[in-house]
């Protein structure tokens, strides 16, 4: 089983959000059973549900049942010891979690990075992914699209790894 943490601030908008689109991913490429992806937050209080806009994102693309199941829940340090992969939203995630557990270093990425392994990226800043929280819903659907692109080259990067193409 190889398993995937996805990471942002609260909880509530991105990681979710991620973390949903990426398991569709991994479904479509018969790879449910063999991919377990999950999500936290930084600074998460526990049990909040996904932020509407972020809901609005799922329900367009037929998500809804996954949208309503979610409730935020901060990271812990288990989580990171059991994960094959994090994946946050900005390099601020990354330096955090770097500090509150070294131990995760060969596995911690932002979503971008993880994308870009094998590519040159031209701007820090285009590692990270804009928090759409308290925006409008074009600005949620504009993230929602942006991380749909990546979930999908992530999970045919795995899907590689694990020998599923």
């Amino acid at each position: 089983m190889y398993r995937i943490l996805v990471v942002c601030t609260g909880n509530t908008c991105r990681s979710p959000l991620a973390s949903i689109l990426l398991e569709e991913a991994f479904r479509r490429k018969g790879l449910a059973e063999q991919v377990v992806v999950d999500s936290a937050g930084i600074s998460a209080a526990r049990g909040q549900p996904i932020s509407d806009g972020a809901k609005q994102s799922l329900d367009k693309r037929g998500l809804e049942a996954a949208a309503k199941r979610h409730r935020s829940k901060p990271v812990e340090h288990r989580d990171l010891s059991i994960v094959d992969l994090i994946l946050v939203m900005t390099r601020q995630h990354k330096l955090a979690l770097l500090a509150d557990a070294p131990e995760t270093l060969d596995k911690v990425y932002t979503l971008r990075e993880y994308v870009m392994l094998d590519r040159p990226v031209d701007e820090e800043e285009a590692l990270d992914i804009a928090d759409p929280f308290g925006t409008s819903s074009a600005a949620y659907e504009k993230v929602a699209a942006e991380l749909e692109t990546l979930c999908e080259e992530i999970a045919e990067r795995i899907a590689r790894q694990l020998g599923k193409e």
